[in-house]
């Protein structure tokens, strides 16, 4: 007889899915809206290219800190609440860009969006994983992304419009009401999140026990976001340096094109391992720099945001995907807490650098140092590879390292 539970193992697309697909969609939506506006918003204010590249660090920072004080939250399963957390005080902190005009109010709401972030990407990647089966948990991360990616697709340009028409003030306001519609869905997951917890654990965890196998995938996450964040943190004033206008197309190829890079590169996470596939995708990671330091016209920028968006955009589901397979599924807050991490302490770093690296040398230098993060990934993903061809991994079936 076909049951329920049959169905849910046999679809990614489940109602609990859809629901999480659902608040992650205007929750990136809202995020993104401020990915070009905010910096432009303290240049504008003439506070320098430093306190915009320091806006990314601040928001890394916090981000950073509220996931260590989750872990026992994550652990004991309480997700609901504290994405409900997370998105009141993202939307408390873009309100709160609307009334600042000084780096130290712009520092406190980042550090306050920060806190947010931190709390609810965790909740949502988690329960999105422990509502997909096991065989395709590749493929259903690179799905679970594209609410992101929509978000990503039409929230930049949007916000650059929104900038242009109703001024930077409301353009915040009205990122903030997007999180609030994130909040009314997140009502949705309640009984979710009581089907989750009367689960039985596999293998029984400690409160605060961490499996650190997610750290070596989280590496790579963390190197690859220095380089995609000061992309995303200085495209746009890159290209009003150049004389090049509609740069807000720039994050709509990039977005449109991820609707398809993110599920197949997902996907292909399941079938082959994750380190070999990251190395072609490096490589034409490090073209995208290269592109970038020279790209002098609309079109040149839109051809590079393609090959952005195949580069980036299959590194992130497929060092994610590796993440949660190598821990028990009691462990996926954990791996996700870890990979998260890793991914904002790469932008924090990323946004900084870039930051400074534009005030000394301007902002096509940005992206020909970030070849060496890339540089570095490749050697030791290369080592590695080698070293896996050598010494097969025993794991069963459904497991990749």
């Amino acid at each position: 007889m076909f049951s329920k539970k049959t169905a849910r193992a046999d679809t990614v697309w489940s109602v609990p899915f859809i629901t999480i697909f659902a608040v992650n969609f205007f929750n990136a939506m809202g995020f993104h809206i401020l990915t070009p506006t905010l910096p432009m918003y303290a240049v504008d204010l003439q506070l320098g290219n430093a306190v915009a590249g320091m806006l990314g660090t601040m928001f890394a920072i916090t981000s950073i800190a509220s996931r260590v004080a989750l872990t026992r939250i994550s652990l004991e399963g309480r997700y609901r609440k504290g994405i409900i957390l997370g998105l009141g005080l993202i939307a408390v902190a873009m309100f709160g860009f609307s009334v600042s005009t000084s780096a130290a109010a712009l520092y406190a709401f980042r550090l306050l969006q920060g806190v947010g972030w931190g709390i609810c990407t965790v909740g949502l990647a988690t329960l999105a994983a422990m509502a997909l089966p096991e065989s395709r948990i590749g493929a259903g991360i690179g799905l679970f992304g594209l609410g992101s990616v929509l978000g990503q697709a039409l929230a930049p340009n949007l916000g650059l419009t929104l900038v242009e028409l109703v001024g930077y003030a409301n353009t915040f306001r009205i990122a903030a009401g997007l999180l609030v519609i994130s909040v009314i869905l997140c009502f949705c997951l309640k009984d979710i999140e009581g089907a989750q917890r009367g689960e039985k654990r596999k293998t029984p965890q400690k409160p605060g026990t961490i499996d650190w196998r997610p750290a070596f995938p989280t590496l790579f996450i963390l190197v690859s976001m220095i380089p995609a964040s000061a992309v995303s943190s200085f495209i746009a004033l890159t290209a009003a340096e150049r004389g090049v206008a509609n740069i807000g197309l720039f994050f709509t190829v990039n977005a449109f094109t991820l609707l398809f890079a993110r599920p197949f590169f997902g996907r292909m996470s399941d079938r082959i391992p994750p380190w070999t596939l990251m190395i072609p995708s490096l490589l034409i990671f490090g073209g995208v720099m290269v592109s970038l330091h020279y790209a002098a016209s609309l079109p040149a920028f839109l051809v590079t945001a393609l090959f952005y968006a195949l580069s980036y955009g299959s590194i992130n589901p497929t060092t994610q995907a590796w993440s949660v397979r190598s821990v028990d599924k009691s462990q996926i807050g954990m791996a996700q807490i870890i990979f998260y991490t890793g991914l904002d302490i790469g932008s924090g770093i990323g946004s900084y650098l870039a930051g400074m690296i534009a005030d000394k040398a301007g902002y096509s230098d940005i992206y020909l140092w970030m070849l060496i993060p890339i540089g570095i990934e490749l050697l030791i993903l290369t080592g590695y590879t080698l070293w896996k061809r050598k010494n097969p991994d025993p794991a069963p079936s459904g497991q990749t390292a």
